[in-house]
């Protein structure tokens, strides 16, 4: 991962993957890494990753109103720095 990407990533509490078709989820993988809240369409192997509402949230592909709901949900979980 460039140092730059990482830096970023890590400031960062929750990371949202609204793709409707991916394959290899390396960018959801990164985000679980480094700790930070996945929020993600059920495209690809995000359902096998993320179990919703555990270690992160699934959403419908399109579902503009529960992907907002999902990131407010986590920003305000998140102790603030």
């Amino acid at each position: 991962m460039k140092l730059a990407a990482k830096a970023l990533r890590q400031n960062n509490n929750v990371f949202a993957m609204t793709t409707i078709n991916e394959g290899i989820l390396n960018a959801l993988l990164d985000a679980i890494y480094l700790n930070n809240a996945p929020i993600s369409t059920r495209a690809g192997g995000a359902a096998e990753v993320i179990t919703d509402g555990e270690n992160g949230f699934l959403v419908p592909y399109g579902d503009e109103e529960q992907l907002t709901l999902k990131q407010c949900h986590q920003t305000k979980a998140m102790p603030s720095n």
